[in-house]
């Protein structure tokens, strides 16, 4: 629909397009005819001015249906333009609705589906966490039980560990051993094989010292770390908000310890289905 719409207006274009050239062209013949009808004036021939009137008259007509035909196909023009836009319009408002729901029900579907499996996960680990505490109290030695958090957030701790090494020479001061840095090693001018001199800089006065080449082992390493252990529970890091405005939270910090039944609170906030009208008592006046 949208290309022949789009089609029609061209042709209209064209057909207006012309529609102008010719009025165009029987305008510039009704100029031409009235120049030449000036010069028969003076000349005083009759014959050829009526003939000359005769001729404009049928240039009129000609630019006068042009003319007509031309304020025709405008109307048609403007008219088959706007249709072409309206539609464009629609088409463009469908693309985006159905983008706009296909990413709401997305939005809905994965709410719906996460939402209740947090909850079955936190309840879940609340749960064995009661458990591990239970042996752990009764436990008279040996090593306690670990707990959800720490099995599951845990970082352990990473061993040191070399990416490469390779032997490298620097230059040293022969006095202090002192490494010069790469800046200060540029302006070393060598004087053996694994000596040189460095030349101080003007204004500090300072006679050249003497430096050496010294080995060293470049080593490119990944350091060792501890174990680190999470901070705050999950149950009191998450903040998941509820789909709709009114929803209860999916999950938030519970009031107190108990996780399970802050679970359970959240079910039933969730079955009252986010109304929290309170009723309002009206008394309206009865027809008599």
């Amino acid at each position: 629909m949208r290309s022949t719409k789009k089609g029609n207006a061209e042709s209209l274009e064209a057909r207006l397009a012309q529609a102008t050239r010719e009025r165009d062209a029987f305008e510039a013949e009704i100029e031409k005819l009235q120049e030449a009808r000036l010069k028969l004036v003076r000349a005083g021939s009759s014959a050829e001015l009526d003939a000359n009137d005769a001729a404009q008259q049928v240039a009129r007509r000609g630019a006068e249906r042009a003319a007509e035909v031309m304020a025709v196909l405008d109307a048609d023009l403007q008219k088959a333009l706007a249709d072409a836009a309206l539609n464009s319009q629609v088409e463009a408002d469908e693309r985006a609705n159905v983008a706009a729901q296909d990413a709401a029900d997305g939005i809905e579907a994965f709410w719906s589906e996460f939402v209740p499996q947090l909850r079955r996960v936190m309840r879940a680990a609340a749960l064995a966490d009661v458990l591990v505490d239970a042996a752990n109290r009764r436990r008279a030695s040996g090593e306690p039980v670990v707990g959800v958090e720490a099995r599951a957030r845990t970082r352990p701790a990473l061993a040191l560990r070399v990416i490469s090494e390779r032997e490298v020479q620097r230059w040293c001061f022969v006095e202090t051993g002192a490494m010069l840095d790469e800046k200060t090693a540029s302006r070393v001018r060598k004087t053996g094989t694994n000596s040189g001199r460095l030349e101080h800089l003007a204004r500090s006065n300072q006679p050249p010292s003497h430096v050496t080449l010294r080995k060293y082992t470049e080593r490119v390493y990944l350091p060792a770390t501890n174990a680190r252990a999470p901070y705050r529970p999950l149950s009191r890091e998450i903040l998941f908000p509820g789909l709709r405005v009114g929803d209860a939270p999916g999950w938030c910090e519970p009031p107190d310890s108990d996780v399970a039944a802050w679970c359970d609170h959240l079910e039933d906030a969730d079955a009252r289905g986010g109304d929290d009208r309170e009723p309002i008592v009206e008394l309206l006046p009865a027809e008599e």
